[in-house]
C-alpha cells in the first residue's frame, strides 16, 4: 500500500514538472526596447505582468526626517554618438548570435522601428555623419535579419542641416519563449557586457587621442 502511494506521488510530481516545463516552453514573453532622447528603456512582459528592467525602479527606502543627501560630485559624461549606438547594437547582435546558437530560433522581432535624424549644426560635418550613420545602419539591419526573424520593420535615416542636435528614436519588440529565455539569459548578459566593455575601451582610446 505504501509503495503504491509513493509511486502515485512520484508520478504526480513527474507530471507536474512536465506540465510546468510545457507551459514554460509554450509561453512567450515580450521584451520592448525603446530609445528616445538618448534615454534607454527596457520593459519585460510575461502574460499580463509587465515590469521595467531598465532603468531600475527607484529604491523604496524612505529618508529620515531632516536627513539630507550628501552632495554628489558631478561627472562629465560624453554621450555616445548615433554611430556608436548603432555599432554597439550591431556588436551585441553578433555576439549574442554566437552565444546562443540555435536558441535564436525561439526569438523573434515583432516590431523594429528606428528613426535617425543626423544633425550637427555644421552642414559639412552633418553630411559626413549622415554617411557614416547610413553605412552603419546598412550593416546592422542585415545582421539583425540574419540573427532574428523580423516580422515588421521600419528604418529611416535622414539628415537635417538646420538642426543643431541629432534625434534618435528606437522601438523594438522582441518575442521569445520563456524556457529558452531562461537558459539564454546568462549567455546574452555576458555578450552584452563584452560589447559594452569594448565600446568603453574604444571611447577611452578616442579621449586619449
Amino acid at each position: 500500500m505504501l509503495l503504491k502511494v509513493v509511486l502515485w506521488v512520484l508520478a504526480g510530481l513527474v507530471g507536474l514538472i512536465g506540465l510546468v516545463a510545457l507551459v514554460l516552453y509554450l509561453a512567450r514573453v515580450s521584451i520592448r526596447v525603446r530609445l528616445k532622447d538618448k534615454e534607454w528603456r527596457v520593459t519585460l512582459k510575461v502574460f499580463w505582468l509587465e515590469r521595467t528592467l531598465y532603468p531600475a525602479p527607484p529604491s523604496s527606502k524612505e529618508k529620515k526626517p531632516g536627513e539630507k543627501e550628501p552632495p554628489k560630485a558631478k561627472k562629465e559624461k560624453k554621450s555616445p554618438s548615433q554611430v556608436d549606438q548603432v555599432q554597439l547594437f550591431l556588436s551585441i547582435a553578433e555576439d549574442i548570435k554566437k552565444a546562443l546558437g540555435k536558441m535564436f530560433d525561439a526569438i523573434r522581432i515583432d516590431r523594429l522601428e528606428m528613426d535617425l535624424i543626423v544633425a550637427t549644426g555644421d552642414p559639412a560635418r552633418t553630411g559626413i555623419a549622415y554617411g557614416a550613420a547610413a553605412a552603419a545602419v546598412g550593416m546592422a539591419v542585415p545582421a539583425l535579419e540574419s540573427a532574428f526573424r523580423v516580422k515588421e520593420k521600419r528604418i529611416s535615416v535622414e539628415a537635417d542641416f538646420e538642426r543643431t542636435e541629432p534625434v534618435t528614436l528606437l522601438n523594438g519588440v522582441f518575442a521569445v519563449r520563456l524556457l529558452p529565455l531562461v537558459l539564454a539569459a546568462a549567455s546574452a548578459g555576458s555578450a552584452f557586457l563584452r560589447a559594452n566593455r569594448k565600446m568603453k575601451k574604444q571611447n577611452q582610446k578616442e579621449k586619449a587621442v
